[in-house]
């Protein structure tokens, strides 16, 4: 197939999932509202069962958006499926497929997301879009060929997260945050690092710092709350006693610009984590306006820059048997929390560095001006 023509609509098929904040949900739906927009593209679409509980947090306008796209007419051809999560189903397909994969560490996560070689030789023309370099990395360590996987970053509404002083104050006193709060987003698990955050925290705060946490997990699709538990049971009591007392847990889904005040009311973004895919709140976090603590060498090097992130020292370590991701200097981590807490003119650079970096860069229309010229160049 010859690259299409700039001038003809081009028709893409949205089958993904919805109706859940699952990471993966959102993205589609983001995307399938980025594209919406363009009057280059036509739209049909699918859904996609998904293995999550729904948990709507689109707005009504949006969900009318959404429902609005058509489903694809019968004897349709001379369109692209643009699966999101892309997951052989056994049938065959001889129309171009731009499959979205994404994993955490590498090594026989990856294997497991390609799927059997049988189940991919059913598609004729199958590509894969990956949100990250260490995604497309894992790929091609697992099997995948170079020349088919495209790196598609994701985006952030930047009218909803944006810096939101007006809201901080009152947010602050709500949620009972009254010293320098660090902010993490997601799942309570160990690819995101949450027991190295609790021992640095810890530390910082036997320093004498006056810190806080606040901890926004994710309990209807995992068991967030449970894992902070699990990992809060392995310190000391004298530790476990300091977390909890400086510690404030959110658990609910929350919608877009509930989501923008709660990075509103912290003062810095901290993840130290283990393998990351891509890691939207840290780029949700730099779009508000907060300064970024996170790992070297991961997902996020992609979208952050010194102007607005300290980056903490890592090495390779295999995690699993089979598999290997990063692992972020404890000693390290603690170093740049402690000299967070009294970095204001870093603070106030990053204030202004990270939404201006963000809005010319990673915005959902910026997604699907990529997604459109790579569809377009598909061989």
């Amino acid at each position: 197939m010859t690259p299409s023509d700039a001038s003809t609509p081009l028709h893409l098929h949205i089958a993904g999932w919805s109706g859940t904040s699952h990471s993966i949900a959102l993205v589609n739906q983001w995307q399938a509202l980025a594209l919406s927009r363009r009057p280059d593209v036509r739209l049909s679409k699918c859904d996609i069962a998904t293995p999550a509980r729904a948990d709507e947090v689109f707005s009504l306008a949006e969900r009318q958006r959404l429902n609005a796209i058509p489903a694809l007419p019968d004897g349709s051809s001379g369109f692209t499926e643009l699966r999101t999560p892309f997951v052989p189903d056994g049938q065959a397909a001889s129309h171009p497929v731009l499959g979205f994969l994404v994993s955490e560490f590498h090594g026989r996560d990856y294997i497991e997301k390609l799927g059997p070689p049988e189940a991919r030789r059913r598609y004729e023309r199958l590509n894969y879009h990956v949100p990250s370099n260490w995604v497309r990395l894992g790929l091609i360590e697992a099997g995948a060929p170079p020349d088919r996987i495209f790196v598609i970053p994701h985006g952030v509404d930047t009218r909803v997260f944006r810096p939101t002083p007006a809201t901080r104050d009152r947010l602050r006193r709500q949620l009972g945050l009254d010293r320098f709060t660090f902010m993490h987003v997601g799942g309570m698990v160990l690819a995101k690092g949450i027991d190295v955050l609790l021992r640095a925290f810890v530390a910082v705060r036997q320093r004498g710092l006056k810190a806080q946490l606040l901890l926004k997990g994710h309990d209807a699709v995992y068991d967030s709350r449970g894992g902070l538990g699990r990992f809060l049971n392995e310190l000391p009591e004298s530790a476990r006693s300091l977390v909890n007392e400086s510690t404030v847990y959110l658990g609910d889904s929350f919608d877009m610009p509930t989501m923008a005040a709660l990075y509103g009311a912290a003062d810095a973004y901290v993840a130290p984590y283990r393998a990351e895919g891509f890691c939207m709140p840290v780029l949700e976090a730099a779009a508000s306006g907060l300064p970024l603590i996170a790992t070297q060498g991961g997902a996020t090097g992609d979208f952050t820059t010194n102007d607005f992130r300290w980056a903490v020292d890592s090495r390779p370590q295999e995690t699993r048997p089979g598999s290997h991701g990063l692992e972020p200097d404890l000693d390290h981590l603690i170093e740049l929390m402690s000299r967070m807490v009294t970095a204001r003119d870093f603070h106030n650079r990053a204030s202004k560095a990270g939404p201006r970096h963000v809005a010319a860069n990673y915005t959902w229309d910026h997604v699907a001006g990529r997604i459109v010229e790579v569809v377009r160049n598909l061989s």
